[in-house]
């Protein structure tokens, strides 16, 4: 099931799986961060075929993330961007764990060009900022004027419980720190429920 909602002119697009997780893609100036997975492609489709989006920034190449790249690629011929790190990866067929494939679908290749410093949308400069930890592909995407914060799976939960071979504890400490250094006032994270965070 898929939803939108409005945050602070940020389209949401919520995607609801079973166990009450919920998954998130946004959609702002003309930017669409990350496309939700491939499972529930045939529900994202409609969203993505009504939406007016000029580029994908991709916050990490997880197939949650990137599970519906390809058919953006081939459907609304606008272009995908990641983390220099990320975009061999994306360019091969993705192999991960079948409880991952009964999740989230299976992600198909695409080809995705690389992230700079700094990315543009309609209105807007965005910062990007390499966050690794959860991936050694991942970014997050800060609008200084406005204080807005992408921060794809940087900060999942508050109390980690379980992590992924692939994942490092330190990194996503550092990350977070990095993140800490900027004057943001809305985090807006793929596996929570939109955020307001104050820095204490």
């Amino acid at each position: 099931m898929v939803q939108q909602l409005e945050k602070e002119g940020v389209t949401c697009i919520q995607m609801n799986f079973e166990g009450r997780r919920k998954v998130f893609s946004f959609l702002v100036d003309g930017m669409l961060v990350d496309t939700g997975a491939q499972s529930i492609e045939s529900d994202l489709i409609p969203v993505y075929k009504e939406l007016s989006f000029d580029f994908v920034a991709l916050t990490h190449s997880h197939e949650d993330h990137a599970g519906n790249a390809s058919w953006i690629q081939e459907n609304r011929d606008v272009p995908l961007y990641i983390h220099p790190k990320g975009v061999d990866r994306c360019a091969e067929p993705c192999t991960y764990p079948k409880y991952r494939q009964d999740i989230w679908g299976i992600r198909q290749s695409f080809k995705a060009l690389p992230l700079e410093d700094n990315i543009r949308s309609r209105n807007y400069e965005w910062k990007v900022i390499y966050t690794p930890g959860h991936s050694d592909d991942h970014i997050s995407l800060f609008h200084e004027e406005s204080g807005r914060l992408f921060s794809g799976d940087l900060f999942v939960t508050p109390k980690t419980k379980v992590m992924m071979r692939s994942e490092s504890f330190p990194q996503m400490v550092n990350s977070i720190r990095t993140l800490l250094r900027y004057d943001f006032s809305s985090v807006f994270a793929a596996m929570l429920d939109i955020l307001r965070m104050e820095k204490q």
